[in-house]
């Protein structure tokens, strides 16, 4: 990934800075990788922990509801991340507008999908009014909730851009799933099964420019337009292609402190620009619970100390799990399987640490190489029963060989059958 071909990228009023084109995308990799949980700079672990205890007291009645409270008593999620998004009061955050606009559209999913699809030519590629207001007021709420509740300086929203050229092959395949998606849908909703009809509608959900647009407008109306001689408290930034990369270059360039999102792209980007920062994903409304990723293990590594182990923090989160009834033999066997391959997978991230730590470099092309081989958006998946854990420990065994021909030694490694297709 060669990020010193630079490209501007612009806000909602004009250009705002320096970013780079799209060029790489990875899936899972948060479910595999994590989390890698770690505190905001400059707070050690006691101290977050007092930190996220305090905030989740003293700020309870604006992040809780009674139902997200309920929940989490009777162990039915609500939150229960390890962190607080309190702990970066007064931070700058980047928002990955996509995931809320999603969220927000998927109360007026059906009549939303309808209204674009309805259209031909689509002239129109917002929606009906009454779901214009929906989605933008979702956006413009979770925006305030960050600034007044969490005490955040500035949010810098997002966009997606154009289509990736390289991403043609993975587009046209969801289009195919949402046309799919659609057909079905439609069929639910005339037999009169309404709620399987929405879940399907949900599926059918594709952010547009006319929608990005309506959510610039709601914000500059609340909180006001760029060129006014003000810092503002939101803004709009719309990236070249995917947001992805330009999340990572907001944070490389010091514009924001942190990103939220919920898209494991941006891990491979901040390997391949050599920055580590704070990724908060599962970010839970009522709470205020999160998690935080950053690749301080990778890329920050601290040689000096033997005793510093830098996946401490990931070896917390990647417990052989116990079973759920404990004389159940099945479940014993589950969890010892789990736990199997927690440890080498963590044995692989190892690896790359200390060879990063030997030659700056080298852990973070194999990093990068072994999130591809495990599946991205760039080409057609061919490999059968190589998962992440697999991806990463054949990278590894391989890592004494050249970069150009570590992949072709993986791939001949396999075993007949696992790779599908002539090429």
């Amino acid at each position: 990934v060669d990020f010193r071909d630079e490209k501007r990228y612009r806000t909602v009023d004009g250009w705002a800075g320096d970013s780079q084109t799209d060029t790489m995308g990875i899936k899972g990799l948060l479910r595999a990788l994590g989390p890698l949980l770690v505190a905001p700079e400059g707070s050690s672990t006691a101290e977050r922990d007092d930190g996220t205890r305090h905030a989740r007291a003293s700020d309870a009645s604006s992040f809780s509801s009674p139902a997200a409270r309920r929940r989490r008593r009777e162990g039915g999620g609500g939150g229960g991340g390890t962190h607080h998004i309190r702990q970066f009061a007064g931070r700058r955050l980047a928002v990955d507008a996509s995931a809320w606009l999603h969220r927000g559209a998927y109360s007026c999913c059906s009549q939303l999908v309808e209204a674009l699809e309805s259209s031909h030519p689509p002239t129109c590629d917002e929606g009906t009014p009454s779901c214009v207001a929906r989605y933008t007021g979702y956006v413009t709420n979770r925006c305030g909730e960050l600034l007044d509740h969490a005490g955040v300086a500035r949010i810098h929203l997002v966009f997606d851009g154009k289509r990736c050229p390289l991403k043609a092959g993975t587009n046209e395949e969801r289009d195919r799933r949402r046309a799919a998606a659609l057909k079905e849908a439609r069929k639910l909703k005339g037999l009169g099964r309404n709620r399987e009809a929405e879940e399907k509608y949900k599926m059918c959900i594709k952010v547009t420019t006319g929608m990005e647009r309506r959510v610039a407008e709601a914000v500059q109306r609340k909180w006001g337009r760029s060129g006014s001689g003000k810092q503002l408290k939101v803004t709009c930034v719309f990236s070249p292609y995917e947001a992805d990369a330009q999340l990572a270059a907001l944070c490389r360039d010091g514009v924001v402190d942190a990103v939220v999102t919920e898209d494991s792209d941006v891990l491979v980007y901040s390997a391949a620009i050599g920055v580590p920062f704070p990724i908060i994903y599962k970010l839970d409304r009522d709470s205020g619970d999160c998690d935080v990723l950053t690749m301080d293990w990778l890329l920050s590594p601290n040689p000096s100390n033997s005793s510093n182990d830098p996946l401490a923090e990931l070896r917390r989160y990647l417990p052989c799990q116990a079973a759920r009834q404990k004389g159940d033999n099945k479940g014993r066997r589950d969890s010892s399987s789990k736990g199997e391959r927690s440890g080498s997978f963590l044995s692989s991230l190892r690896c790359l640490s200390r060879r990063e730590i030997l030659r700056p470099g080298a852990g973070v092309r194999l990093f990068i190489q072994a999130c591809v081989l495990s599946g991205c958006d760039y080409a057609p998946s061919r490999m059968t029963g190589v998962g992440h854990v697999g991806a990463f420990k054949m990278v590894v065994e391989n890592a004494h060989r050249k970069d150009g021909e570590r992949f072709l030694r993986v791939l001949r490694s396999l075993p007949k059958g696992t790779v599908t297709g002539k090429e």
